[in-house]
């Protein structure tokens, strides 16, 4: 599954770059007189940089933290005469939560291809299509941040809310299960743990 997932994420980096040639190719043709600083060498080398270093920069926080198969490691912690026994797959698990970076990233697409191409495309104004080209880097993440929260508040900060409750449950079932037995019976014990006190 993560080697799927690594190929995906290369695969889908590399069809974002080519996109984006092919959109500065229309850019550079279409304006009066035609762009070519924006098609030269340079200028595409400074692309496929920017696309790899994100690339990489996604592929290790995102993709590469997994469990190995086979390895178990135990970590023993003594506090208050007591042994603590902590899994080495559990810690790992928590930094696969970096995972839902890509539901963010296929949410961003799709809202990118709701509340600006399509009406643009629609409106069939050359000049902002040529425009929104252009500064096609403007559209980054806290402009997808802004949007959603002026568009639809309430289910984005419903959905902020349930992955954080669910992402810090986990954490406090890592952390206070060995202690406490108490933690690792029934999920929703950290669930009440985090939302009441």
């Amino acid at each position: 599954m993560t080697l799927l997932l690594a190929i995906s994420t290369i695969a889908l980096s590399f069809i974002s770059l080519q996109e984006k040639e092919m959109t500065v190719v229309y850019v550079a043709t279409e304006t009066d007189p035609p762009d070519l600083e924006i098609m030269s060498r340079k200028a595409r080398i400074n692309r496929f940089r920017k696309m790899m270093w994100s690339l990489l920069w996604e592929l290790c926080l995102t993709v590469l933290p997994h469990p190995i198969p086979g390895f178990t490691y135990t970590i023993e912690v003594q506090a208050l005469d007591r042994v603590s026994k902590y899994e080495f797959e559990s810690f790992i698990v928590l930094f696969m939560f970096g995972r839902l970076w890509h539901i963010w990233l296929l949410l961003q697409a799709r809202l990118w291809d709701s509340m600006l191409l399509t009406p643009t495309y629609a409106l069939g104004n050359k000049k902002s299509i040529i425009d929104m080209f252009r500064n096609w880097d403007a559209l980054d993440h806290k402009l997808a941040i802004k949007i959603l929260f002026r568009e639809h508040a309430m289910q984005t900060l419903s959905t902020l809310f349930a992955l954080l409750l669910l992402g810090s449950s986990y954490a406090v079932r890592v952390a206070e299960g060995p202690i406490n037995p108490f933690h690792t019976t029934y999920f929703w014990n950290q669930m009440v743990l985090l939302l009441f006190f």
